[in-house]
């Protein structure tokens, strides 16, 4: 015979259910509400017990309590015995009121009121000893600028400093270190963006200064715990207690948080706030160059492609253009999306566009609307016909003093596909563009600096040859880059810049990696190397 308690359960999740149905995706994003499973919330409350001494009582606090899974899940795993007081909040009136229903009279008080707001016990003896919790996922753009300038105020309180770009989960996960006792114990779901992301360096601060850091959990990106938000997560779990000088850190990859796939321990002084924590869960070893090492930043600027803001305006097919009369001078060529590209070389026809693809023109004038009116009709009739459909008011084109001027992206001689999933292959690959064509912003763009352009002048297989070896790499570039829901690879240009080439570019072209050093100290002899 079921208990009350798993009676409960059940009724919870048929609830959620229909909780969940009365509201759109949409309107669910912007709340950040995306339930927990039950068995990951049975899991992590066992993680949150294995460090929690077993004598300890508990006082268990969930900042963003929903319909109370985490509840369920700490009462299911201690027992009624163990469990001195629980309490959690919520701001969705209609999910309280369920939470209410289903787990008051089980020993859960749920607060109507926001978690941030709240002031924080004055008394450690009703304070919390664990806290697990699967806080709102609220990207920065969703909160207000006054809801932002207090966060960051108490925030500031901690000693801590948090960029505006941050989502309402971090806030959550510092704000909740004055509601935890000494010795009590953390163990969240959240992004796992924060291990890599700008703003995620005050978290790692926080789980490397404040507390101690047991455990980091990144669940295998193609295994999307919330099915109705595309984000990977990571379990982090922590004692409010000062690390210790020699403390190491679990990493742990898998499906399952009981059962990780992947196990290894870091020292805590090698996770430092300011670097990149995702390479370090890595099954290989990550191409993220080491000081000294030659780089792609040393060799190439990396640019992200154009991005014209209405690509359905600007950008045509060849042919269509020929049609609407828009003179050829005022025309580029310009790649179409990777699924187009189906080789790593993209050769050139006679007239420069490229070779066995898509012919596709960039509309990219620089002549003022009078001079156009006077002198071109054709074009300044597809141009008033922008105006009507609104594209001259899109945030680009808006900012830009002809909004039909592009920005400056010449033909780059190697591309990345800089965005894509593994499926069984590469999720980034390197393209050699060979033709006169720009491309769009799903591509970066590798333009050669100063002195390789130079060298490639004098002996043009160079460039042919670093791109072989920028291929060489191509399959560990997710290492250096970021990792989303579903397996969704993206690097970033300055990720891109900061991949180590391999060890025989130097010894095959002459680029010592004084090259480096020499940007960084002037004096320093730079005998062979190729910026000279």
């Amino acid at each position: 015979m079921s208990s009350a308690l798993d009676r409960s359960e059940t009724d919870r999740q048929r609830t959620q259910r229909l909780l969940d149905q009365r509201k759109s995706a949409t309107e669910r994003n912007r709340l950040g509400q995306f339930s927990t499973p039950t068995p990951l919330a049975v899991e992590m409350a066992q993680l949150a017990l294995y460090y929690l001494p077993e004598t300890s009582e508990l006082r268990v606090l969930d900042p963003g309590v929903g319909s109370g899974v985490f509840f369920y899940a700490l009462r299911k795993t201690a027992g009624a015995r163990r469990l001195r007081a629980a309490s959690g909040f919520e701001i969705d009136h209609e999910v309280a009121n369920e939470a209410k229903r289903l787990w008051a009279n089980l020993g859960l008080q749920v607060r109507l009121e926001d978690f941030c707001s709240a002031a924080p016990p004055p008394d450690d003896g009703l304070k919390a000893t664990v806290i697990v919790c699967n806080p709102p996922y609220i990207r920065h753009h969703h909160l207000s600028a006054t809801q932002k300038l207090e966060l960051r105020q108490q925030v500031k309180r901690l000693g801590l400093r948090i960029s505006g770009l941050a989502g309402l989960y971090c806030y959550f996960l510092l704000l909740a270190h004055r509601w935890l006792v000494d010795g009590g114990v953390g163990v969240w779901i959240v992004p796992a963006e924060f291990l890599d992301v700008n703003y995620g360096t005050v978290v790692k601060e926080y789980l490397t200064s404040q507390v101690t850091l047991h455990r980091l959990h990144r669940f295998d990106p193609e295994d999307v715990q919330f099915t109705d938000a595309l984000v990977s997560s990571v379990v982090v779990a922590f004692t409010k207690t000062p690390p210790a000088a020699e403390q190491k850190v679990e990493l742990t990859t898998g499906n399952r948080l009981s059962k990780p796939r992947v196990i290894h321990t870091v020292p805590l002084k090698e996770l430092r706030p300011d670097c990149k924590w995702g390479p370090r869960f890595a099954n290989g070893e990550s191409r993220v160059a080491d000081e000294g090492v030659l780089t792609v930043g040393d060799l190439f600027t990396v640019r992200r492609g154009l991005a014209t803001g209405a690509n359905d305006f600007f950008i045509l097919e060849r042919s269509k253009a020929r049609l609407l009369g828009i003179p050829a001078e005022f025309l580029r060529p310009i790649l179409p999306g990777p699924r187009y590209v189906k080789t790593e070389h993209i050769d050139r026809s006679p007239d420069g566009f490229p070779s066995g693809l898509p012919e596709l023109v960039l509309l990219d004038c620089d002549l003022p609307l009078e001079a156009i009116r006077e002198q071109y009709a054709s074009l300044a009739a597809y141009l008033r016909q922008g105006e009507r459909l609104g594209i001259s008011k899109r945030y680009l084109p808006a900012h830009r003093v002809l909004w039909y001027k592009q920005e400056h992206r010449p033909p780059a001689p190697i591309l990345c596909t800089y965005m894509g999933r593994q499926n069984g292959g590469r999720a980034m690959r390197f393209l050699r563009n060979r033709s006169d064509a720009t491309a769009p912003n799903v591509y970066l763009l590798l333009y050669p600096k100063a002195a390789l352009a130079e060298a490639c002048e004098r002996e043009p297989e160079i460039i042919d040859g670093l791109f072989s070896a920028l291929t060489e790499i191509a399959a560990g570039l997710s290492h250096g880059g970021r990792i989303y829901g579903g397996g969704l690879n993206k690097i970033e240009p300055k990720e891109l810049e900061n991949i180590a080439l391999p060890p025989w570019v130097q010894d095959r072209y002459g680029l010592a990696v004084a090259c480096r050093q020499r940007r960084r100290w002037p004096s320093q002899a730079t005998n062979g190397c190729l910026f000279e």
